[in-house]
């Protein structure tokens, strides 16, 4: 399938400039344009018309007759009629796909040569694909015509919203095992940009430990991650990863005392109102130590 989908990757190779929000910006930007790259813009709009209406013919007709087309480095089309094929083929078994599209450059190289690059975005019952492209327009007999394209495909990768993930935290938890017992409280801070959580670690009714930790994004890494500081002085850092139904946090810390502290801890989500939480592969100083048990974690409810 992801053949068929490079094939209307090829959508890129006649592409709509970015539009700006306000109708001014847009006749400002087309001020701006030379005439060959006004020209590759009406093109643009000729293309998106063809496409929206499964028009194979249509499209082909803004190729060279000896076109070439090829995706991630290998050929799939060779001229406008096997354009018109590869187009044709791909109506037919995608006719629900769109297309939105991002001019980057139309670099004017002669007053017969244009080359354009730009990223288009194409979205269908699979999964979206991101091209990259390069094409090369020539001006033959008074129009302007797509001779060569290149597109560099990726699968793209959805957006991940943290917030509605792990924004169920929010409010009053606790666990008890035994003697001892740990209260936690998560609340949105900074803008609701970071979860902060504050606990409160219990043996047999007296305040043993405490802490607070903060949760957030981090846009560098593109993953989840958290800071814990202990009151005992000790603290720590964690990446998160989602698993299905188990949040899984890499955490590496130092003590109080300055020992290396490696874990791995795994949060099984059992609904909304509980979850069930261990500490796993845990070292200190590279010594081995053993798991802690699973202990189940359950939301205060708030008393009427």
């Amino acid at each position: 399938m992801k053949k068929m989908i490079t094939v209307l990757g090829f959508a890129t190779v006649i592409s709509l400039f970015a539009s700006a929000n306000a109708q001014e910006s847009k006749q400002a930007d087309r001020a701006k344009l030379s005439p060959e790259q006004q020209a590759i813009q009406k093109n643009a709009g000729t293309f998106v018309e063809a496409f929206n209406k499964a028009d194979a013919k249509a499209v082909a007709a803004l190729y060279t007759t000896n076109c070439q087309m090829s995706v991630d480095g290998e050929t799939i089309a060779e001229g406008r009629t096997g354009v018109e094929k590869a187009y044709a083929d791909f109506f037919k078994e995608n006719p629900d796909t769109t297309i939105s599209v991002t001019i980057d450059s139309i670099k004017v190289v002669g007053p017969n040569l244009v080359i354009e690059k730009g990223t288009s975005q194409l979205t269908s019952s699979d999964e979206p694909v991101l091209d990259a492209y390069t094409m090369v327009h020539v001006k033959q007999d008074g129009k302007w015509l797509t001779a060569t394209a290149d597109v560099r495909q990726q699968v793209v990768v959805p957006e991940f919203d943290w917030k509605q993930e792990l924004g169920f935290l929010a409010g009053k938890w606790i666990a008890e095992e035994e003697d001892w017992s740990v209260e936690t409280s998560f609340e949105w801070v900074a803008g609701g940009n970071f979860l902060k959580r504050s606990f409160e670690v219990s043996n047999d009714g007296k305040v043993e430990s405490s802490g607070v930790q903060v949760i957030g994004w981090d846009p560098l890494e593109q993953a989840v991650t958290s800071w814990i500081f202990g009151s005992d002085g000790g603290h720590g850092r964690g990446w998160w990863t989602l698993d299905g139904e188990h949040w899984v946090i890499q955490l590496e810390g130092t003590t109080a005392s300055g020992e290396i502290l490696q874990a791995t801890n795994v949060m099984t989500l059992l609904g909304k109102d509980e979850f069930r939480w261990q500490s796993t592969n845990r070292f200190l100083n590279g010594v081995a130590l053993e798991n802690t048990p699973s202990v189940r974690v359950r939301r205060v409810k708030a008393e009427n």
